[in-house]
């Protein structure tokens, strides 16, 4: 989970040598490249130099305006995303970077019925949410991909922005997970009390920037996972927070927040 201030971004890197990221950043009215600056560097420091997808939970410029620079550098096999309209504010940049992955012909995975799974060697990856019916008209925060990762006896979830009402929709389909990346920055309207009993997470990720405008993350979210035992790691605090797991046991390990402070506003 990579420190990209008030964003998203997570690598995944499997045991089969294949690399997913999840989200790639961006900072709202600044032209600071986070997908050139800080991502591109963190990967090839891990190895890696190709990605396998690039999925993008959501149409919001803090969790998909680096993904430009990661489409030229690192050339993604596939692209996935749910379909869900952007704002009018994040429509052009949108635009934008659907225009690159045509040029680049980079195949594109749109969420269709039934949901599609995914297999990178004992690894098995779910689409969860959102429903199955139109999602043209959702709210793109709860329209966000949800995706459920299961390595043997190790489950992790990542939530991208949905909130109270995806996890109400979530309800039917929703259990154990050991990981969570919190929904929405630690948004007051996440990770409600009826959620963390169904997920009941061992560790919890919250991907937020640090002294940014909006106060994320909630105190009424952080309390609620002190009190359901979860251990919680922020990036605004811990910085890069990386998770390893075997199948069974789970590992962390974290460095310093970078220098890169809320918004750059």
């Amino acid at each position: 989970f990579l420190d990209v201030g008030q964003g998203d971004a997570a690598l995944l890197r499997f045991p089969n040598g294949k690399n997913w990221m999840i989200d790639a950043g961006g900072l709202r009215g600044s032209s600071f490249d986070v997908g050139e600056k800080i991502i591109a560097p963190a990967l090839w420091r891990s190895g890696v130099y190709s990605l396998d997808r690039l999925v993008i939970s959501h149409p919001h410029v803090d969790h998909f305006s680096g993904a430009m620079s990661l489409v030229e550098l690192f050339s993604p096999r596939a692209f996935v995303s749910s379909g869900v309209a952007p704002s009018e504010e994040d429509d052009v940049l949108w635009r934008e970077l659907l225009k690159l992955l045509l040029q680049k012909h980079i195949k594109q995975e749109m969420i269709a019925v039934p949901y599609p799974s995914w297999q990178e060697g004992e690894i098995s990856i779910r689409l969860l949410h959102p429903p199955e019916y139109d999602v043209r008209f959702l709210d793109p925060n709860e329209g966000s991909l949800v995706l459920s990762i299961q390595y043997q006896d190790v489950r992790a979830l990542f939530m991208g922005d949905g909130g109270l009402l995806a996890e109400a929709m979530l309800k039917k389909s929703i259990d154990r997970h050991d990981i969570l990346k919190v929904g929405h920055h630690g948004s007051r309207t996440s990770t409600g009390w009826e959620f963390l009993a169904e997920v009941d997470p061992r560790i919890a990720i919250v991907s937020v920037g640090a002294q940014n405008r909006y106060g994320l993350p909630d105190e009424e979210v952080l309390k609620r996972l002190s009190r359901h035992g979860v251990e919680v790691y922020r990036t605004d605090q811990d910085g890069a927070v990386t998770i390893t797991t075997d199948g069974n046991r789970i590992k962390s390990k974290l460095s310093s927040p970078s220098v890169l402070i809320g918004d750059l506003m």
